[in-house]
């Protein structure tokens, strides 16, 4: 259980259920417990020093004096997967170059002995397995692991009522209805008005119609299209309105509808779905048109800036420290103004601040960060620092979520234009040998500034940040965009930082994913991921172009952090697939193994499986194998010779095929296979004649 602490780090003293030790105050135990399995071990130490009296906090006689915090980002896993060039070349660069021999190689069978490297999280989502696993054995292993984690979630959400969900969704303050009130009383209307047909009012935004010989006002925002057409000796104009969802889906999809508001304050309310107005004053109404489409086009616009604004969050004014931790001669992306910005980067008490050489500022607050990744340089020429936020904030006049702070170490003009030496040249050996300095030196000032602003936020009393790390290893090429980058998952997202526009999903926001083109009947040398969000009434994020030789390793990891994952060879409209799936969770049938009717249906995501679709490419493949199409010439000499007297096929289809009767007698139905045989039979030789001809034409060209 443990050891007594003193001049040696482990004295002679140990602590055993069976031993008669004695404890007295003011000694220093190192308390520990290990849990032992089959491929695993955990073990779980402190320092206690023990008391005269019992402490508050514990309410015991021990108290630990371990200084920091019981968090993730203090515990060190340790694993050995065998190790790679690419690590031990890693390794290598660890070393500093100063070091003696002696205590290089010490350093080395310490990294030995560790497994080669200790981290803040699990750096590989893959463990070490002592016999070396085939394919096949691994593709069971994770279908297995998938199935019990589809049960799981069957179990969890098969009787879980989902309104809710798709309720909160939607803001409190679009939910309420907001009266838009014009016009007090009709002897505020305008002038003019009554004098014509057809009149708009643009400082109201207001079209007033005829209605029976009076004016009746309709707001633009009720306005869903206009049509005009001329006559011989009149113009007519139709005008269709919004009109408030049927079903209780479409409803609850678009509950923020100003129609569907309106039905649901006031049900008993008639709607006019659409009015047609003749006129015999064409310049009049075509006036009148161009001024609606006017207003339409700017309602359209102030509604694209008011959804671009409704989720930028004022910030919190920053409060300075004195002496804050910085970093210096860094660039940032998006930029503040002009094609770079360039600046220093400050941390403070509530939030980080980011000064440019010209002057300007940009403040993130702590508590809208959501992820904080660091990306060391190993095989880019940047060292990135970048923040993933909860809210959006104005750049620029423009909202972002994600906002990136880096240092290159050659400038890619510099690393394009660099031309080939030959490799034992001893100045592009010192220039190799610089620029791995300086990579190091850099990754060495972004760590330590990462280091001084956790001690910082521990000091004042503030919960310290997690700069997540991604993993090379697990590194996979795709295109999530329009570009093909490289694509690392990290303990808490999925990044590319390398590549503008930048890339960055939240490992808690995916609900399930399912591959495409990636079944095993389909084998091609890319597939698709797509990804879909726990808010079903998010499009999903599809990445494209990704390696099939990844494919095992996307699965091993998605198993790993316990993530459903189906594969298919179909090409799904994701549009539809949602609207199915939002219905189906309304109806709460989705997680169920029977539909509404009784009739058995896949269980939740299971509906994306290739089952049907492959039947459905098999049949058409089935389909056009078996037909024959001839060449050009070779249709012509047919025309010419061949003529068969029994080409009607369908015709004959009409007069063999028989309703089948419940009440048919043996006799019957002897007759009528006996008629069936000889019409199989009958296009048997139709065929075969068929071919020989084919065949003789064939060898009348040679």
């Amino acid at each position: 259980m443990g050891h007594s602490i003193g001049i040696e780090v482990k004295e002679s003293m140990s602590l055993k259920p069976k031993s008669n030790n004695v404890v007295v105050s003011g000694m220093v135990l190192h308390l520990r417990i290990a849990i032992k399995d089959d491929d695993y071990c955990i073990l779980l130490g402190d320092t206690v020093i023990v008391k005269d009296n019992v402490d508050e906090r514990t309410g015991n006689y021990g108290r630990s004096v371990t200084k920091f915090k019981y968090d993730w980002s203090n515990v060190a896993y340790d694993m050995n997967e065998g190790g790679s060039s690419s690590e031990e070349d890693e390794e290598e660069e660890d070393i500093p170059k100063n070091m003696s021999k002696e205590d290089a190689e010490a350093l080395r069978e310490a990294k030995k002995i560790t497994g080669g490297r200790t981290s803040s999280r699990l750096r590989s989502q893959t463990s070490k397995r002592n016999v070396q696993e085939s394919n096949v054995q691994a593709e069971l292993r994770r279908a297995e692991k998938q199935r019990e984690l589809m049960m799981k979630r069957m179990k969890a959400l098969q009787n879980k009522d989902v309104t809710d969900k798709y309720d909160d969704s939607v803001d409190e303050k679009k939910k309420k209805y907001v009266e838009k009130v014009a016009y007090s009383s009709a002897s505020k209307y305008p002038r003019d008005v009554k004098n014509v047909s057809v009149y708009v009012d643009e400082d109201k935004e207001v079209v007033f119609l005829p209605i029976n010989s009076v004016p009746v006002p309709f707001h633009i925002s009720t306005i869903k299209s206009i049509s005009k057409s001329e006559g011989d000796r009149a113009v007519f104009l139709r005008i269709n309105f919004y009109t408030p969802a049927k079903t209780i889906q479409a409803k609850t999809r678009n509950a923020d509808a100003i129609e569907n508001q309106v039905a649901a304050k006031f049900p008993e309310v008639v709607f006019i779905k659409d009015i047609s107005i003749r006129s015999t004053n064409p310049t009049h109404l075509n006036k009148q048109v161009r001024l609606i489409k006017e207003m339409q086009k700017r309602l359209r616009q102030k509604n694209r800036e008011k959804k671009e604004m409704e989720n930028v969050v004022k910030q919190a004014p920053i409060k300075l420290v004195r002496n804050p931790p910085k970093l210096q001669d860094l660039s940032m992306r998006p930029h503040l103004s002009g094609r770079n910005t360039h600046g220093t980067l400050e941390a403070h008490e509530n939030g980080f601040r980011f000064r440019s050489v010209r002057g300007e500022k940009l403040d993130v607050n702590y508590n809208n960060i959501r992820h904080s990744v660091f990306q060391p340089c190993k095989k880019e020429l940047t060292v990135i620092l970048h923040f993933n936020l909860k809210n959006p904030i104005l750049i620029n006049k423009k909202k972002h979520t994600n906002v990136q702070f880096y240092t290159e170490v050659v400038e890619k003009s510099l690393a394009l234009k660099k031309s080939k030496r030959s490799m034992y040249d001893p100045d592009e050996i010192d220039e190799e040998q610089r620029e791995r300095k300086l990579k190091r030196k850099l990754n060495e000032l972004f760590k330590k500034f990462q280091l001084r602003v956790n001690a910082m936020l521990e000091r004042i009393g503030k919960e310290t940040i997690e700069f997540d790390v991604p993993y090379r290893n697990l590194a996979f090429q795709g295109t999530p965009h329009k570009e093909m980058v490289t694509m690392m998952p990290c303990t808490h997202c999925l990044v590319n930082l390398t590549d503008y526009p930048h890339f960055v999903l939240s490992l808690d926001d995916i609900d399930h994913v399912h591959f495409e083109r990636a079944s095993v009947s389909v084998r091609t040398s890319t597939f698709e991921m797509v990804v879909i969000l726990k808010d079903h009434k998010k499009d999903p994020i599809r990445i494209d172009a990704i390696p099939t030789k990844k494919l095992d390793m996307i699965e091993e990891w998605l198993s790993e952090i316990r993530k459903t994952y189906t594969k298919g060879s179909v090409t799904w409209n994701w549009k539809q697939i949602m609207k199915i799936v939002i219905d189906q969770e309304l109806d709460g049938f989705f997680w169920k193994a029977h539909g509404p009717d009784g009739e058995p249906k896949p269980v939740g995501w299971l509906l994306l499986n290739d089952d049907q679709g492959v039947q459905d490419d098999d049949e058409d493949v089935e389909e056009s194998g078996s037909e024959f199409e001839l060449d050009d010439d070779e249709e012509e000499d047919s025309e010419d010779d061949w003529d068969p007297s029994e080409d009607d096929d369908e015709d004959d289809d009409e007069d063999y095929e028989e309703e089948s009767d419940d009440g048919a007698d043996w006799d019957e139905m002897e007759k009528q296979a006996a008629k069936e045989d000889k019409e199989t039979a009958r296009r048997r030789r139709q065929k075969e004649e068929k071919d020989a001809h084919r065949e003789k034409l064939k060898r009348k060209r040679r």
